[in-house]
């Protein structure tokens, strides 16, 4: 698609839902509500902004409803499984930190780098259901002082990160941008994450023995080590990650998908 002045036009009261087209302008238009994701010419992934629902937190139920929230936290308290969360860009600072205690899907509207998560306590977010997804945001902690200071810690399966940018700072002991101490198939995509402050620096940290973490795309950046984790019974797979230090202390099981190698930090097949 791609007539100027926009790609999309969606009138007041429209709606359109996008699943995957390519926008050769990237431009989206109208006073209607435009959701889900595009392409460009190039391959790389994009989420739509819509002027139809500008600012703040949106839930989406499944049967199409769509509530104004003032918080993320009350969109969790007033959500339901499989619910989406939609952030469009601003800062939300949610303090000590949030528990994401049902099976919800946070989605940022636009930019990733203008729509930003921020914590400052143990944890920023912490899912403690299966399944939960979290796309197209910045996501911040700054907590410093004691021990496992993280972005996002997690110990359930199947949760999805993907096109984020995660930026641990802050004078602790250990710190990670992802810690997970628990459950399998944990998936990171196409994220950047950056771990620096702390006496120890980890961009992934696995420290439990039946973890299971794939990272396809994106860049790991720990100051200390860019993975980490000393149980012998956890597993990373690694698919075309930049690793920005080269610098792995990994007692578990490291393997490549497709087989390749590390060759100038940038992994290779």
């Amino acid at each position: 698609l791609g007539t100027l002045p926009f790609d999309i036009y969606a009138d007041t009261d429209a709606t359109i839902h996008l699943e995957g087209p390519i926008l050769v302008n990237k431009t989206i238009g109208g006073a209607g509500v435009v959701t889900g994701y595009y392409y460009d010419d190039d391959g790389n992934l994009y989420f739509a902004a819509t002027t139809g629902e500008s600012g703040g937190v949106w839930r989406y139920r499944p049967d199409g409803l769509r509530i104004k929230e003032s918080t993320i936290a009350l969109a969790q308290t007033n959500g339901a499984n499989d619910d989406e969360v939609h952030l469009f860009p601003g800062t939300y600072d949610l303090g000590a930190g949030l528990t994401v205690s049902k099976r919800l899907h946070f989605v940022g509207e636009g930019d990733p780098r203008s729509i930003i998560i921020t914590g400052s306590d143990n944890f920023t977010l912490e899912p403690t259901i299966a399944a939960c997804t979290f796309r197209n945001l910045t996501i911040k902690n700054t907590a410093g002082g004691g021990t496992d200071r993280t972005i996002i810690q997690s110990n359930v399966s199947d949760c999805v990160y993907e096109n984020c940018i995660l930026t641990k700072t802050g004078a602790a002991d250990d710190s990670a941008c992802i810690l997970q101490y628990g459950g399998t198939n944990t998936q990171i995509l196409n994220c950047e994450l950056t771990t620096s402050g702390g006496t120890k620096n980890y961009a992934v940290w696995n420290n439990t023995a039946t973890a299971s973490i794939s990272i396809r795309g994106g860049k790991l950046n720990g100051s200390t080590y860019d993975i980490y984790g000393d149980q012998t019974g956890s597993t990373i797979t690694l698919d075309y990650v930049l690793l920005a230090t080269g610098l792995i202390s990994f007692a578990g099981t490291l393997s490549w998908m497709p087989e390749g190698k590390i060759q100038d930090n940038l992994l290779y097949d």
